[in-house]
């Protein structure tokens, strides 16, 4: 017997947290996507791709999933975005990640309080900004870093680690904040990509 892969789909809510009416077409939409495909013995999964504090989610991002499950959508994976805090602090960006995901973890027990905690766990996804972000850098995700992250990962077994985006993975430019094709970082091209491949959850 073939057995299928399930088919991925990622949602990227980041911009459209505050658009009440979107969010409840959008949850309504998964819903019937995954109402269809149990009747047609198909598996289909959803992620919610948000922004986050080093506390958790925001309230927008609450309300998404509180919208989702009222509307009986099912979500897979929230993969949280741990980088653009724009704090004004420098940040640790390893313990960001930590706090979030642990912040996540208990708006998620609020929210399925019958799941055990290695669900929620597994329901949690992080994706980092390799190098200096957006803000600058007092929010700079190291070498290093991704060598920690990795290790929190598998120790939790979370279900997502990934980093923004491919084609920063270069030390092209040095010094340089928020750059969309380099890390700012003088790094080995592909030195992220080779860190989080060993991710196996």
């Amino acid at each position: 017997m073939t057995r299928r892969r399930p088919l991925l789909a990622a949602v990227a809510a980041a911009a459209a947290t505050l658009a009440i009416a979107g969010i409840n077409r959008r949850n309504e939409a998964i819903a019937e996507t995954e109402r269809w495909a149990r009747v047609h013995c198909h598996r289909i999964q959803f992620s919610y791709t948000l922004p986050t504090l080093p506390t958790g989610l925001t309230p927008d991002g609450v309300a998404v999933l509180e919208n989702a499950i009222a509307d009986h959508a099912r979500i897979t994976t929230v993969n949280l975005l741990t980088f653009d805090y724009y704090l004004g602090t420098e940040q640790n960006m390893v313990t960001d990640t930590e706090t979030a995901a642990a912040g996540l973890i208990g708006q998620l027990q609020s929210l399925y309080p019958a799941a055990p905690a290695a669900r929620l766990w597994h329901m949690t996804g992080v994706t980092e900004m390799p190098g200096i972000d957006d803000f600058g850098p007092y929010e700079t995700f190291s070498e290093a870093d991704a060598t920690a992250v990795l290790n929190w990962a598998e120790q939790h077994r979370i279900g997502l680690l990934s980093f923004w985006a491919l084609q920063r993975d270069n030390g092209g430019c040095p010094g340089t904040k928020g750059a969309g094709n380099c890390s700012g970082l003088d790094q080995p091209t592909w030195y992220f990509s080779h860190a989080f491949e060993n991710f196996t959850r």
